[in-house]
C-alpha cells in the first residue's frame, strides 16, 4: 500500500509539473524578434480581397470586434483590463503584390511584470501597453498573409512630477521570461494573453473578409 502511494504521489506531481509546462506559451520569434505570420485561402471570386480593406466597414468591424475581445462575458479576456485596438490600414485596390500597413496595440495592468528580471527601481508604473504592426500582402486574388511584427513593450512610470517613457522589443522581454526559473502565474497568463490577442486579429480578419465578400457576391 505504501509503495503504490508513493507511485501515485510521483505521478501526480509529474502531472502537475507537465501540466506548468503546458500552459507556457511558445511566441514565434524571427532574429530575436516577435513575429506571426498567418496565410490564409478564402473562396471570393468576384473582387480581389484587397478590395475590401478600403471599405469603412472594415476598419469598423475590426473595431468593433477587437473590442468584443475584452467586452464580452463569452471571451477569455473579459474583465482582465486589457484595451485592445487594431486597424488594417487603407488599401490602393492593387490584387496582387501590395502590402497594407496596420497596428495593433493594447494596455497591459500595471500589476503585471512581462518578466521578473525587468526592474523598475522605485518608479511607480502608471501604464504599459504592447504595439505591433499589422501588415496584410494579397499574394492573389484570394490570398493573403497576414504578419504582425515590431513587438514592442511600453511603459510610463516615474512620479507625478516626472514622468519617463520607456520602449524595449518584446522579444527580449519573453527571452527573460524564458530564462526566467521563477516564473509567475500572471506572467504565464499575459504571454498566453498575447499569443491569443494575435490568432484572434488572425480570425477576425479572416472573418470580416468572408462577411464582406458574400455579401457582396450575393448580386
Amino acid at each position: 500500500m505504501k509503495l503504490l502511494y508513493v507511485i501515485c504521489t510521483f505521478a501526480l506531481l509529474v502531472n502537475c509539473k507537465n501540466s506548468f509546462a503546458q500552459e507556457t506559451p511558445k511566441i514565434p520569434l524571427k532574429n530575436g524578434l516577435v513575429y506571426y505570420t498567418f496565410t490564409n485561402k478564402l473562396d471570393n471570386t468576384k473582387k480581389c480581397l484587397s478590395n475590401y480593406v478600403n471599405v469603412v466597414d472594415f476598419t469598423l468591424k475590426m473595431n468593433d470586434k477587437t473590442k468584443e475581445m475584452t467586452d464580452s462575458k463569452s471571451k477569455p479576456l473579459y474583465d482582465k483590463n486589457y484595451f485592445v485596438f487594431a486597424n488594417a490600414g487603407r488599401s490602393k485596390g492593387l490584387c496582387i503584390d501590395t502590402t497594407y500597413n496596420g497596428a495593433l496595440a493594447f494596455s497591459v495592468p500595471t500589476k503585471i511584470k512581462p518578466t521578473r528580471l525587468y526592474n523598475l527601481g522605485k518608479k511607480k508604473l502608471f501604464s504599459q501597453s504592447i504595439e505591433a504592426k499589422i501588415e496584410i500582402v494579397f499574394l492573389n486574388k484570394s490570398e493573403y498573409t497576414l504578419k504582425l511584427k515590431g513587438f514592442t513593450y511600453k511603459t510610463t512610470a516615474g512620479s507625478i512630477a516626472k514622468m519617463e517613457n520607456e520602449e524595449h522589443p518584446l522579444g527580449e522581454m519573453y527571452k527573460d521570461f524564458q530564462a526566467d526559473d521563477k516564473k509567475s502565474k500572471d506572467q504565464i497568463n499575459l504571454y498566453n494573453d498575447i499569443d491569443f490577442i494575435v490568432n484572434e486579429i488572425n480570425r477576425i480578419v479572416k472573418e470580416i473578409f468572408v462577411e464582406l465578400y458574400q455579401v457582396d457576391e450575393l448580386d
